[in-house]
């Protein structure tokens, strides 16, 4: 059965989340717990390096466990 998801562009909700957490400070917990997936991929072009740099001394990085029966990396 086909679900649907949700993706957001980064350049509006940036400015809709900004306007939401300046009237809302009681929201500020929320704030620490958004992330922005697909950026992981962008940033490794090459031509980004420096992004990448500037990006990895914020980054939250976690270990997780990877299923790969019959799978070569």
């Amino acid at each position: 059965m086909p679900i649907d998801q949700e993706f957001y562009p980064y350049r509006d909700p940036v400015s809709i989340l900004d306007e939401w957490f300046r009237a809302h400070p009681e929201e500020r917990d929320l704030q620490d717990k958004l992330t922005v997936s697909g950026l992981s991929s962008a940033l490794k072009a090459e031509k980004r390096a420096k992004l990448a740099e500037s990006l990895g001394e914020i980054a939250d990085v976690r270990v997780d466990t990877e299923l790969r029966i019959g799978r070569e990396k």
